[in-house]
């Protein structure tokens, strides 16, 4: 498709984008070694006093979080259970808000931010394609911007299966390498990421890895309009995204840091009208899917609570570590 350079952490090199023209995935060539540890900013976030701006970017950033949040509710169960699986601070703690049982996956061997005790809300530290909790330990398990990072997602997808009890969902968001902003940008675009994503999905993709493992489609929605706003905005000036700056180690005056925050709110605003025009186009930059086993619903359904099946009986109650642990 074509060749680009790291413009978001100035890794060296130049890599290859390429499609498979039998089955449309998208994936970088050669793949290059890298440490999924070092690729995610969340955990290591800075918890120290902020900005207005910084407060003001981080409230969007939860806001973006809404819909997989809202998505999530639905999927669980009363008295259920939710394993996140890299996502981060921000979504964790809106599901633990949303009254939700939720334990995160943080990756092996990497500092874990304080902002997770500080929500409430327990850390394992494991990564995909291992699993570290027993079979069926949880009845949603969400995949925020993880799969795109597996250099073999199908291994990745077969892991939460073996997490996932009888019936459950699993909740997927990866970049749209078919959205408006990947084919005007190509390798500028922040959802290509490259070379941090091996692989980037479409939603025909993405179905056809699922199916692949015996999953279907049971639930498709579109990101977040603020979310899209923020991509668009760190794809055209990525020099002005407070959290690249942060990961880079970027040493700024207070007010220079100031004025690059401000510039970057400012910005994505005025994003937002084009993002909208994509939103009308039936596009978005994100791919946002309820999955369930095709043994456990007919695919007929695309409504949870429609779908004619009787309400599962609760499990008696046992503690949290005994519900996710072997």
């Amino acid at each position: 498709m074509f060749s680009g350079r790291d413009r978001f952490r100035d890794w060296p090199g130049i890599f290859n984008v390429v499609e498979c023209v039998r089955c449309g995935l998208v994936r970088i060539n050669p793949t290059p070694a890298q440490n999924p540890a070092a690729l995610h900013l969340e955990w290591t976030r800075d918890d120290g006093p902020s900005s207005l701006l910084r407060r003001l970017i981080k409230r969007g950033r939860q806001l973006a979080a809404g819909p997989v949040a809202k998505l999530v509710q639905r999927c669980a169960r009363s008295g259920g259970t939710v394993l996140d699986l890299g996502s981060g601070a921000i979504l964790s703690s809106a599901l633990h808000l949303r009254g939700l049982a939720v334990v995160t996956a943080a990756p092996v061997g990497w500092p874990v931010s304080s902002f997770f005790k500080t929500a409430g809300v327990p850390v394992v530290q494991n990564s995909l394609p291992e699993a570290c909790f027993r079979p069926g330990a949880f009845d949603v398990i969400v995949s925020n911007h993880v799969l795109e990072h597996q250099q073999d997602p199908r291994a990745a997808v077969n892991a939460m299966l073996d997490m996932l009890a009888n019936d459950g969902s699993i909740v997927i968001q990866v970049p749209d390498a078919n959205s408006w902003q990947a084919l005007l940008l190509a390798g500028d675009w922040a959802g290509f990421d490259i070379p941090r994503h091996p692989v980037i999905f479409d939603n025909a993709s993405l179905e056809r890895c699922l199916d692949s493992c015996g999953l279907y489609v049971a639930t498709s929605k579109p990101c977040s309009n603020i979310e899209a706003a923020f991509c668009l905005a760190t794809s055209l000036c990525p020099w002005l995204d407070p959290d690249l700056r942060q990961l880079r180690g970027v040493q700024e005056h207070p007010i220079v840091e100031r004025l690059k925050d401000m510039c970057y709110c400012l910005f994505s605003v005025v994003l937002l009208p084009l993002v909208l025009l994509e939103y009308a186009s039936g596009s978005g930059p994100a791919v946002l899917v309820e999955a369930r086993r095709t043994t456990d619903v007919s695919p007929s359904s695309n409504d949870r609570q429609d779908d004619g099946r009787e309400p599962r009986q609760d499990p008696p109650a046992v503690t949290l570590e005994e519900e996710w642990r072997h």
